[in-house]
This record gives C-alpha cells, structure tokens and sequence, in this order.
C-alpha cells in the first residue's frame, strides 16, 4: 500500500484549494466574517470595560481606596497615616490622598443669576494625577495648572445650565469643614463632556485650594488612592495579601475585607475609634454589575452564535463539497491511499480555510476596530461612561481570540471529521465511474 507523507497531504490540500477556490469561497468569507465579528466585539467590550473602570479610578480613587474615620469619612492625621502606608506597602503602589466633599444640601454655583447644584466636590493633586485624565473627553480647556486661582474642571451639563465657558469666574457656596456656609471664587479651566453617574454633578479642583475652601485642617483627607502599574491590576489574591498587611499595621482597626462597602460605613457608625477599610474599585461598582453582566452575557453569545454558524456552515457546506467529488476520493482510493490519508487531506483542507480565515478575520477585526473609534458617540445620553475621549476604543485580549479559535477549531474539526469518515467509505469502481 502507497504511502505519503504528512507534508505532501498538506500540499495535495493546499494545490486543491488553490486551484478551485470559488468552491470554498463561501467557506472561507464566513469564517472571515464571523472571527471578525466576534473578535471585535469582544475587543470593543473590553474597551468599554477598560474605560468604565478607568473613570471609577478617578471617580472613587484608585485601583483600591483605604478610607477611615469615626461616625464618617475623615482621617484628620492624613500624614501620618500616608507615612505608615508607604512603609508597608509595596514600593510599585502609587499611594495618591483626596478628599470628596459632600455635604447633605449640595454644593451650589452662582454666575450672572443663574444657578446650577452638583453632588460632590474632588480635590485630587493634579501632578500626580495627570495619568488618571487621559480617558476625559474635554470639550474646552484641560486639567493643566488648576491650581491656579481656584481653579476647577466641571461637566459640559453644569456648564450649559450655567451657560459658562472657561474662563470665566463663579461663585462657589459650599458648608464648610465646621459646618458654616462658605463662598468662594473659582475660575473654569477645563469643561468636559460626561454625563454618566461619575461626571455629570462632579467638579475637580487642586486638593490644597479645596482645602482652603472648606477651611479644613491642612492634614485632613477622608480617602487614600491606592493605584497599580497600567495592566497590573491587583488580583483576588493580590488584595487580600494586601488586607492581611494592613491588618497587620493597624490591628483591630483595620475592617475585614469586604465586597459591600455599606457593610463598613454601617460598622462606621457604631466606632468609638478610627476604623479603617480597604475597598476594591469592584465594590464601588455594585450599581454597575447588572450592566457590566448584561454586556458580557450579550457578548458572549453573540461569540458563542457565531461558533456555531461558522460550525455549522463549514460542516454543511463540506458535506456538499465532499459529496462532488466522489471520483476524487475514487482515484486515491485505486491508488492505495488508506482512510486515514484521505482523512487527513480533507482535514487539511479544513484547517487551511480556518487558519486562514483566522488569520484574514484578526485583520478584519482591527479594521472594525478602526473604523468605530473614529466614530463619535459623546452625544449618546449616559453613554460617556463607556467612552474614551468621546469614542470606543479596542482592547483585544489573547485568551480571548485563544478561546474562540479553539473553539472554531475543535468543534468544526469534530464536525467536519464525522463528515469525512462517511464518505471515503466507497467502492472504488463506483468512484471512478462517477463523472463528478
């Protein structure tokens, strides 16, 4: 019996559909379509995800934040806790104080007699955050030099209600660190477009001039950012190696970890002594799961649907191919090719389109990609949430693109294989006289 070797299936397979393209033609554009497709939508959710969290960073403070306080947020002796955090823990976290503002009235703007409440007031120091500001989609201005004369960034929605534009100067009344109405005056540096939960009544001003403002302690602070390497995002495992660090320096003031941070502000209530947490961006974003689940679950069959169209397309469509070419498998049959050696030519086939197919989808996908970031979605209500500079960025994960290629490879190889077996069980006179 006539032996080949493996590499000469291969080129039997590979001349075979060289040769007769238009036959697997439409084989091969719904591969191409369907990798594409699934590809870049995973991408472009784990964009919107990326650039979600990104905003809860600025948002909240962080990859995880260490708060603290007695009845409420306050740590008065800032200092001296920053100085026994940066002793303890690792030297790549990037250990960033603030304070949010808010009081149960609300903060309230004045210009020209017009006025416009918002819920809360940052105060970050804006040298240390220049990283943070990246994924804001500034309308006018920026963050650069908001230390000066008060200065401070606000959404495009209080700026319109206000009627205002950079530049110009407002008065701020505010209650202040004792609980006295306070005004000041503050100068628009920057006005970006945000109207999401964590922009549209938020406005960020210089941590030290917020201070001034509220006529607080120059040591108190009531949140410390604690913020990892870009793609180093601590784990589940990390966090807790991180809880049992703390516990360690603060002792029984320092709360259990926890995955609902209103388990701790309700202890806060009952302390009689400071009590410390550490909280995971992930607990801040307990309103956000339903539709950080929702998204996943939609993308994930939209992937999943796609492996069986590309499952079912290439498997049918085989089957009609195979089945023209009865002659074909006739003649290498007459020549002393076992099943196995025809198997395996069909089979080479098979993985030659999806490789293939792979291959040309990856760059069907980051054309995709390309084209939806160009395009601007910032005047879509609520949507800025998801946005990166007021578009859709792709971030294309290799576990991901592993996950559906096996997927497509396995399945469609199992299907094909079945196929396959089927049909080179034929008499070879049979075959020959076939005219196909």
């Amino acid at each position: 019996m006539k032996k080949i070797k493996l590499s000469k299936e291969i080129q039997i397979a590979t001349r075979t559909i060289t040769n007769n393209f238009s036959r697997y033609r439409s084989l091969f554009i719904l591969t191409v379509f369907s990798f594409a497709i699934a590809l870049s939508s995973l991408a472009i959710m784990n964009g919107m995800l990326e650039s979600m969290k990104e905003k809860a960073k600025v948002y909240y403070g962080g990859d995880l934040q260490f708060v603290g306080g007695i009845s409420q947020l306050h740590i008065p002796n800032g200092s001296e806790i920053l100085s026994r955090l940066s002793k303890v823990l690792p030297e790549n976290i990037s250990i960033r104080p603030r304070i949010d503002y808010s009081d149960k009235e609300g903060h309230i703007f004045f210009y020209e007699g017009e006025t416009a409440s918002f819920r809360i007031l940052k105060g970050l120091d804006f040298r240390k955050n220049q990283d943070l500001f990246q994924y804001f989609n500034f309308l006018v201005g920026s963050f650069q030099d908001i230390e000066k004369d008060n200065g401070i960034i606000l959404s495009q929605a209080l700026a319109n209600k206000l009627q205002i534009q950079v530049g110009d100067s407002l008065t701020l009344l505010v209650e202040d660190y004792n609980r006295q109405l306070n005004t000041a005056t503050v100068i628009v540096r920057g006005i970006f477009i945000d109207t999401s939960l964590f922009g549209m009544y938020s406005v960020y001003m210089d941590l030290d001039n917020l201070k001034q403002v509220i006529n607080s302690p120059d040591d108190y602070i009531n949140r410390i950012g604690l913020y990892f390497p870009k793609g180093k995002e601590p784990s589940i495992k990390k966090i807790e190696s991180l809880q049992a660090i703390l516990e360690k320096e603060f002792g029984k003031q320092m709360y259990p970890l926890s995955k609902d941070k209103e388990e701790y502000y309700e202890a806060l209530d009952y302390t009689e002594v400071p009590l410390y947490a550490l909280i995971p961006l992930d607990a801040n974003l307990k309103d956000l799961r339903q539709i950080i689940e929702a998204m996943k679950i939609i993308i994930y069959g939209l992937s999943a649907l796609l492996i069986i169209i590309v499952m079912i397309g290439i498997s049918s469509t085989y089957r009609v191919i195979i089945a023209k070419r009865v002659r074909e498998i006739g003649i290498y049959v007459s020549q002393g090719f076992s099943d196995r050696r025809i198997a395996l030519i069909f089979l080479s086939e098979v993985i030659f389109i999806i490789i293939t197919g792979f291959l040309a989808g990856i760059l069907s996908a980051f054309g995709i990609s390309h084209l939806v970031s160009r395009l601007d979605f910032s005047s879509i209500p609520a949507f800025d949430l998801f946005l990166s500079n007021g578009s859709l960025v792709s971030r294309y994960s290799f576990i991901h693109t592993l996950v559906i290629f096996s997927s497509v490879f396995v399945t469609t190889l199992a299907s094909v294989l079945f196929t396959i077996r089927k049909a080179i069980q034929i008499d070879p006179a049979k075959a020959l006289s076939n005219p196909e």
